[in-house]
């Protein structure tokens, strides 16, 4: 099914009530003294977007539209947990089968959504998110489920916990981009911001401001056309397959309710876009996507000034922190430089976990995993059989997944 941004606009902001019955499981006794419903493939695009609108920490990567483009909407599973009638906890998952092996695996990216705004984020319904996504994917249906929170180390170290608690086991075997991410507080003021910035960033800054460059943004998917250009000379200079596919998001963007659509900056220099990025922030983070610079852009800086307003836009809507995406001194020291210079807090992100109640089966997956690995990364092969590599083109590329899109600066 697919529905515009128009379509959306119409839809209730709550989530719809009256799933089927048998979608509807009551979930007694694990969590005393209250009981709580969990709601398996009950929604359709208006009422996940309403869900979503609920949680501090939803993101683009839990949009229905992102799982339709990306994995098709067949492959789509969707989660919501209830209590007292209010939703407490929710999670997209991308469901396929792995070939050659009797099973399949449930991926939750960038999930489950727990921190409920209405409920100030209860660290135990982050522990029922879990407990039902176990009971539904590994258990009923006997698939193999993958978790990658939306936590670092840092600053939620309950979320690790509660993970090693209720049997999920960090994935191993396969070296994991975006291990490490750089987080911009943006609850000082802008004069402190600027300050904050290292003396070298903030004199590259003032150079673009002065160059007489001229920047817009918006979510009409007509920017994208001024982005794309820039994106593929990018690809050309650097010889790498991205991550992440501007044409994918760009398909998305009409998709999106208004509210959660992607935000487009370009950067001109008169009336030739010289560099753009993309961001997202449906919950109170935002998260850098995809950003592309020519070679007119570099000599004039023009980043640093697009990277600059698009911190000063987040600030000003509300947010409280921007995830600069990904860090990685060792692979692209010049970009890491280049994010520290922003002066925000280097923090480790929780990374990918699995469970799986199969020893074996489990094994022969590490094994297969492993095996491809060490096959050109950027097949379609390898994408298809694990869900956390969808994310990214290969190991390098994924590595660098939006370090490479920002390498020009």
């Amino acid at each position: 099914m697919r529905v515009s941004g128009e379509d959306l606009a119409r839809c209730p902001a709550a989530p719809k009530a009256g799933a089927r019955e048998n979608e509807v499981r009551a979930v007694k006794g694990d969590m005393n003294p209250d009981d709580y419903s969990v709601n398996i493939d009950g929604q359709d695009p208006c009422s996940w977007a309403g869900v979503l609108d609920a949680f501090s920490d939803a993101s683009i990567y839990q949009t229905w539209p992102y799982g339709e483009v990306r994995w098709g909407r067949t492959n789509m599973s969707h989660v919501v947990l209830s209590e007292g009638g209010r939703t407490v906890a929710a999670a997209q998952v991308r469901i396929f089968r792995v070939p050659l092996l009797p099973a399949g695996i449930a991926y939750v990216a960038y999930g489950p959504m727990w921190k409920s705004r209405a409920a100030c984020g209860d660290i135990e319904s982050f522990r029922r998110a879990l407990r039902a996504l176990v009971r539904e994917y590994a258990q009923s249906r006997r698939m193999i489920l993958r978790v990658r929170p939306w936590g670092v180390r840092e600053r939620d170290p309950d979320m690790e916990s509660v993970l090693l608690e209720e049997g999920f086991r960090i994935t191993e075997g396969i070296r994991r981009e975006k291990t490490r991410t750089i987080l911009v507080d943006l609850g000082p003021t802008e004069e402190e911001l600027r300050k904050s910035l290292k003396k070298k960033w903030r004199q590259t800054l003032q150079h673009a401001e002065r160059a007489g460059l001229r920047v817009i943004d918006g979510c009409d998917g007509r920017l994208f056309e001024d982005m794309k250009p820039i994106y593929a000379e990018m690809l050309e200079q650097k010889k790498f397959t991205p991550g992440s596919d501007i044409h994918e998001f760009a398909a998305m963007q009409g998709r999106l309710l208004e509210r959660q659509r992607m935000r487009v900056t370009i950067c001109k220099n008169g009336t030739e876009p010289v560099s753009a990025s993309l961001c997202s922030g449906i919950g109170d983070t935002v998260v850098g996507l995809v950003s592309a610079t020519g070679a007119a852009g570099r000599d004039l800086q023009a980043y640093y000034l697009l990277q600059w307003e698009e911190i000063l836009w987040s600030k000003r809507a509300g947010k409280i922190l921007y995830d600069l995406g990904g860090i990685n001194p060792d692979v692209n020291p010049g970009v890491y430089r280049f994010k520290a210079g922003l002066g925000g807090e280097e923090v480790t992100y929780l990374g990918v976990w699995d469970y799986c109640e199969n020893k074996r089966l489990y094994k022969a997956l590490m094994c297969a995993e492993r095996a491809l690995g060490t096959q050109s990364a950027n097949t379609a092969k390898v994408r298809s059989f694990f869900p956390d590599r969808l994310l990214r083109a290969g190991s390098r590329a994924g590595m660098m997944r939006r370090e490479s899109a920002d390498a020009e600066k």
